[in-house]
């Protein structure tokens, strides 16, 4: 649906420049860069849950348009990701509405800069991350936020100083729910979700300031403060959705300098997040062992929004899925001995980590075939 109304928005908004003359090439061309980012942001995630995916470029705005569309290859999706947001960048507003909502809640050159590293990343073209990352620093119109107001990125939201876009939420605007509240977050009763209490000690000192003096990892969500003493109401499910932060930024940074051999400022970017956490850093030289401190951190720094398994693939995955072991013991380390004799089987196809198409689907779209894992 996502990627639909990208491709109809692009188709719209030629239509409505040719009829309305207040509406500006400024203000077209900015309309146009928010399509293309929705649209790659939507592959993106489509490639990185399922690997090969229709890619659809027109929008279905006519009986004519061919629906039944067979399968891309994912690095052929991920080179019109790329092509998209190269070409979203140098259209869309700037800091147009800074100081508003619109700022973080509407694609910018920033956010698609965010976007283009993320690929970069993923595609392991760590010198291209590395760059736009530092377009973002280099910038000026971003920071951590500070120790002391850091609750500020969840609470009220659209932090000033660390976000760089999110999907907004009101509950007091057409009673606007984050969909998080329905199956994983509870802000009264039970307490719903929660980290697994080994995972916990693994990642988390007793003094790192995200445990939220032992509210743990969802308070973010759960929470108006950083001390966890004051809970969201019922009708306060409405939590943003950080899609990018300051945060993802340094840390990406981080990732890709230790890809091109840049330990010194790995370690600095990976002290960043830590010394915000009132946690101290002792840097690490080894490239197995700074691959496994931006992970742990990467972990710590952002449980619960969404990006933890795209990290423990991307890391799995790289040099051909070199370290796709860092998936296998995962997985059966959640398992009793019964489970992973069963599992072990399994585990060691690559193609068992994305996902199967759902039957429904494929009755639908006859050009469409199973994921292979699954078409056996």
């Amino acid at each position: 649906a996502a990627i639909n109304l990208a491709n109809t928005l692009m188709v719209y908004d030629d239509l409505v420049f040719e009829k309305d003359k207040t509406f500006t090439p400024k203000m077209k061309d900015a309309v146009e860069a928010e399509a293309l980012f929705i649209r790659a942001l939507s592959y993106f995630y489509l490639v990185r849950i399922w690997k090969d995916v229709p890619l659809v470029l027109n929008a279905s705005i006519s009986d004519t348009t061919d629906l039944y569309i067979e399968k891309s290859p994912e690095n052929v999706v991920i080179k019109q990701i790329i092509a998209d947001l190269l070409k979203a960048k140098d259209m869309a507003y700037t800091d147009e509405f800074k100081g508003t909502d619109y700022f973080w809640g509407r694609a910018n050159k920033y956010s698609i800069m965010a976007l283009l590293a993320d690929v970069y990343l993923w595609n392991e073209q760590y010198d291209k991350c590395y760059e736009y990352c530092d377009a973002i620093i280099n910038s000026g119109l971003y920071g951590l936020e500070g120790n002391e107001t850091f609750f500020n990125i969840y609470y009220p939201g659209n932090s000033p100083v660390e976000s760089i876009i999110e999907i907004q939420y009101d509950d007091a605007l057409e009673s606007q729910e984050n969909p998080i509240y329905y199956n994983l977050v509870t802000t009264y009763g039970t307490t719903g979700c929660e980290m697994n209490s080994n995972t916990v000690e693994r990642l988390f000192d007793k003094e790192d300031a995200r445990r939220f003096f032992g509210k743990g990892a969802i308070w973010k969500y759960r929470g108006k403060d950083a001390l966890g003493l004051i809970s969201r109401s019922a009708t306060e499910r409405d939590a943003n959705w950080n899609i990018y932060r300051y945060a993802d930024i340094l840390l990406m940074k981080a990732e890709a300098a230790i890809e091109l051999n840049k330990f010194e400022e790995a370690n600095n970017l990976i002290r960043e997040t830590l010394l915000r956490a009132n946690m101290p850093y002792e840097d690490v030289y080894d490239k197995d062992l700074l691959r496994q401190e931006i992970l742990d951190e990467k972990g710590r720094e952002f449980a619960f929004e969404g990006k933890r398994w795209f990290d423990l693939l991307r890391a799995a995955k790289r040099n051909k899925f070199q370290k796709k072991q860092i998936i296998i013991d995962m997985i059966l380390s959640g398992a009793d001995i019964k489970q992973q004799a069963i599992l072990k089987t399994k585990v060691y196809d690559t193609l068992s980590y994305y996902l199967p198409i759902a039957e429904r689907e494929l009755i639908y779209n006859q050009n469409l075939v199973q994921n292979p894992y699954y078409d056996r």
